[in-house]
């Protein structure tokens, strides 16, 4: 259940009184009835792995605010294979192919029009589909003498991705609703790391290098759209003596396309230091969000509107602490 209220306040008397545009109730729930089997064999070096899970699932949501109801049920096979070869003691061949469901949050099917940030209204869509996806996968792994890496190629099919779509209402306003994107292909390589680059420094990186191409020609947009980027994540923890030890991580989302435009790329770097004063005293220094990188922009057009629209979020927090611990380790 989503409640959400919002008060007007009379500024002479204090009385308050309820505002419908804030103000919305969303009943949801969805049931799930599943039965899985799988079987495991090996061959020499071979191992394999096959899956099937059968769905059945019901969702039913109500909109009491509006009177809205909408209620929807659908039944999903999705096999899977998994197929690991050992190369060596060290190192691992695999290849996979799966077909998944990434289902829709509720609040995204929640119809009411919040109008929390006018000018720019949203909206959710009782009507959305769940996303399929069918993966083909090979990777390589390696784990051993103090390093591990993985590299794994892909390429992903996506049936009704989820994505947002904006209308300019006139007047100034907008209202971005979420609605399924019919094709959202993707290719690319993932790959994780971690090891030591000297003794007392060490490192964590894992990402995906990739290619998307969308199709919005089911939503009135004609061409394919397409674009490369990276995604990741670096951690390099830095530990000079037994008592003290400091971190950074950086964190990248590249652009993601929509059927009107893109999301332009976040990244956000985080700083931390730890010294231990006594066994049972730390003392903690944090910087989050370095260079204020916590800004999310969405640029949409249309032959009879543009919008550009900035959200940022005032992350950048300086945090000093101590942490004391009591009783047995």
């Amino acid at each position: 259940r989503f409640g959400n209220v919002g008060n007007n306040v009379d500024p002479v008397t204090g009385a308050q009184s309820i505002d419908p545009n804030l103000t919305n109730n969303f009943k949801f729930q969805r049931q799930i009835n599943a039965a899985y089997a799988s079987y495991q064999t090996g061959m020499g070096a071979w191992t394999w792995l096959g899956g099937l899970r059968a769905e059945l699932t019901r969702a039913d949501a109500q909109q009491l605010i509006d009177n809205l109801s909408n209620t929807g049920s659908y039944f999903r096979i999705y096999p899977s294979l998994h197929v690991d070869r050992s190369v060596s003691e060290e190192s691992t061949l695999s290849f996979g192919a799966s077909r998944r469901v990434t289902r829709p949050d509720p609040d995204n099917l929640n119809p009411y029009v919040d109008h929390e940030y006018s000018p720019n209204l949203r909206a959710g869509n009782p009507h959305l589909r769940p996303q399929y996806t069918q993966s083909y996968e090979v990777g390589y792994g390696f784990e051993g003498r103090g390093l591990s890496y993985g590299l794994t190629g892909y390429y992903r099919l996506n049936r009704d991705s989820l994505t947002d779509l904006t209308t300019y209402l006139g007047n100034g306003l907008s209202l971005t609703t979420k609605t399924n994107l019919h094709t959202n292909d993707s290719a690319g390589l993932e790959f994780t790391s971690n090891g030591h680059i000297v003794p007392k420094l060490t490192y964590s990186v894992s990402g995906n290098l990739f290619y998307s191409q969308i199709d919005a020609t089911a939503l009135g947009i004609s061409g394919l759209q397409s674009t490369t980027g990276l995604n990741a994540k670096l951690k390099l923890d830095y530990r000079p003596t037994a008592a003290d030890s400091a971190q950074i991580t950086v964190t990248r989302t590249d652009k993601r396309l929509t059927p009107q435009g893109y999301v332009s790329a976040i990244n956000i770097v985080n700083l931390g230091i730890k010294h231990q004063l006594k066994t049972d005293l730390t003392a903690v220094v944090t910087v989050s969000d370095v260079f204020n990188g916590q800004r999310f922009q969405r640029l949409a057009m249309s032959p009879t509107f543009t919008e550009e629209y900035i959200r940022t979020v005032r992350g950048r927090v300086f945090y000093v602490g101590f942490v004391y611990s009591f009783g047995t380790s």
